[in-house]
C-alpha cells in the first residue's frame, strides 16, 4: 500500500475520529461526556494507522511497517492490539467508531455517521410522535375492547428476535469459554419464550466479512444485536454487554458485570437479564435450563461451556478435549441430565468423524445409554431429546430445535 509510514507517537498531533478525540503524544483517547482511557503505545500506534484514514484497508503488512517499524510479529500480537482497541473504544462509548475485519485482506475504521437534528426539532418531533401514539392507543383500545368489561384481556405478544455476535477475548485460551458462554446464555433466552435467539452461525460469519452490528441486525431482520467481550483476570471474570437496536440505529443499553470465576451461573443470569430488560415482559427468572443445570459448581460450570465450546468446533481435536472435559464433570454430576446429554452427542459425534475408533461398539452403547439417562433427569432440555437419535445414527442438526425446546448448543 502507498503512503505507509511509521507511526512516532511524539509528532503527531490530536485528531477527531467521530466521537473520538484522539491525543497520540499523551495515548488518550476520549469522547465527550462519556468516557476516557489511557492506551499502550503500540495499541495507540495502531489506532493512530487507522483512524487516520478511516475506511482505508490496512493489511497485517501494512500495520507491521507502520508501527512494529518492519519488524515481523506474530499473529497473535496483532490480533491483541485490535482486540485491546475494541475493548478502549467501548470502554470510552464510541458508539460510531469501531475496527472491522475485512477477511482475508485486513482491518479497517469505520465510522459512522452521526444524527445532526436539532435538540428542539427533536423535541417537537418527540411530542408530535407522542401524540399520534396515544391517539393510536386509544383507538386501537376501543375498537378491541381493551377498555371497559374486556379490560382483563391478556395481550399475545410474539418473542423478539435478537442475535448474539461472538463474545470477544483478551486472549485466545479464553475462546473455548467464551463460544460456550454464547450458546448457553442462548439457550436460557430461547427458554424464556419472550426472545428467540436464532442465526448465530449466521451473524459470526456476517461478521467475519466484517460487517457491523447494525448492518447484521439489518440483514438478519432481527431487533436486537448483542455484543459481548469477556476478560478473565485471575479469580474474576468480567463481562461487558452491550445492546444495539437496529430499529434505533444506535446501543440501546451497556453493561459491565464482574463476578467471581466461581459463580458463572450467576453471571450468564446477570447477562440474561440485562439482554431482556428493556424487552417488554420479557424475563429470564425461573426457566427450566437453569432448573437443569443448577447442580454444577461455579468451576464445573465453567467446565462445561469449556466443553461446549470445543465440541461446537466439530474438529477431532477439539471434540477429544470436550470428551475428556465431560468425563471429568460426568463422574462428580453423574445425575446432571446436561453433563450426560453433552457427554453422548461428543461420542456420537467422535465415532462419525473416525467410526473405527478403538471399542467403537462399546461407545455406541455407552453413548446411547448416556442419552437415554439424560431425557430421564432433565426432560426439557432439547440436547437431552437430541442426543438418542445421534447416538442411534446420522441426524440432521437442524432437528434439534423443532421441539421449542431449551438448548444448550444451538
Amino acid at each position: 500500500m502507498d503512503g505507509i509510514t511509521a507511526i512516532d507517537l511524539a509528532h503527531e498531533s490530536a485528531f477527531d475520529a467521530g466521537s473520538v478525540r484522539i491525543d497520540p503524544a499523551h495515548r488518550k483517547i476520549v469522547v465527550e461526556g462519556r468516557g476516557e482511557a489511557i492506551l499502550e503505545p503500540k495499541i495507540m500506534q495502531v489506532l493512530v494507522a487507522l483512524a487516520r484514514h478511516p475506511g482505508r484497508i490496512f493489511s497485517r503488512d501494512d500495520l507491521i511497517e507502520a508501527c512494529w517499524d518492519g519488524v515481523i510479529v506474530g499473529d497473535d500480537a496483532i490480533n491483541r492490539v485490535i482486540s485491546q482497541i475494541r475493548k478502549k473504544l467501548r470502554e470510552v462509548g464510541a458508539d460510531d467508531v469501531s475496527v472491522q475485519t475485512v477477511t482475508k485482506v485486513g482491518y479497517q475504521l469505520d465510522i459512522q455517521p452521526s444524527e445532526n437534528v436539532r435538540p428542539e426539532g427533536r423535541t417537537r418531533t418527540l411530542i408530535v410522535a407522542g401524540i399520534a401514539l396515544l391517539i393510536l392507543f386509544v383507538t386501537a383500545g376501543w375498537m378491541t375492547g381493551w377498555f371497559g368489561a374486556n379490560g382483563d384481556r391478556e395481550v399475545s405478544i410474539s418473542p423478539t428476535p435478537v442475535t448474539i455476535l461472538p463474545v470477544e477475548t483478551a486472549t485466545p485460551e479464553d475462546d473455548a469459554l467464551a463460544a460456550g458462554l454464547r450458546s448457553t446464555l442462548s439457550a436460557n433466552l430461547n427458554s424464556t419464550g419472550r426472545v428467540r435467539v436464532p442465526a448465530l452461525e449466521s451473524a459470526a460469519d456476517l461478521e467475519r466479512f466484517g460487517l457491523g452490528p447494525r448492518e447484521i441486525g439489518e440483514r438478519l431482520a432481527q431487533r436486537y444485536v448483542i455484543q459481548l467481550a469477556l476478560d478473565v483476570d485471575g479469580g474474576q471474570v468480567e463481562a461487558r454487554m452491550r445492546k444495539h437496536g437496529i430499529e434505533e440505529g444506535r446501543v440501546v443499553s451497556e453493561r459491565t458485570i464482574r463476578r467471581p470465576f466461581g459463580n458463572l451461573e450467576l453471571l450468564q443470569s446477570d447477562l440474561a437479564q440485562a439482554i431482556v430488560e428493556t424487552i417488554p415482559v420479557a424475563t429470564v427468572g425461573d426457566s427450566k435450563t437453569s432448573r437443569v443445570r443448577n447442580a454444577l459448581s461455579g468451576e464445573d460450570e465453567a467446565r462445561l461451556l469449556m466443553a461446549i465450546g470445543r465440541m461446537r468446533t466439530g474438529t477431532y481435536d477439539g471434540l477429544s478435549s470436550a470428551e475428556n472435559l465431560l468425563r471429568q464433570l460426568a463422574s462428580r454430576h453423574p445425575e446432571n441430565g446436561a453433563v450426560l446429554a453433552m457427554l453422548s452427542i461428543t461420542i456420537s459425534e467422535l465415532l462419525a468423524i473416525d467410526p473405527d475408533r478403538p471399542a467403537g461398539k462399546f461407545y455406541d452403547k455407552e453413548a446411547l445409554a448416556l442419552a437415554r439417562r439424560a431425557r430421564e433427569l432433565a426432560p426439557d432440555l432439547a440436547d437431552a431429546h437430541f442426543a438418542e437419535p445421534v447416538a442411534r445414527g446420522p441426524v440432521v442438526r437442524c432437528c434439534r430445535m423443532s421441539s421449542g425446546l431449551p438448548s444448550l448448543t444451538p
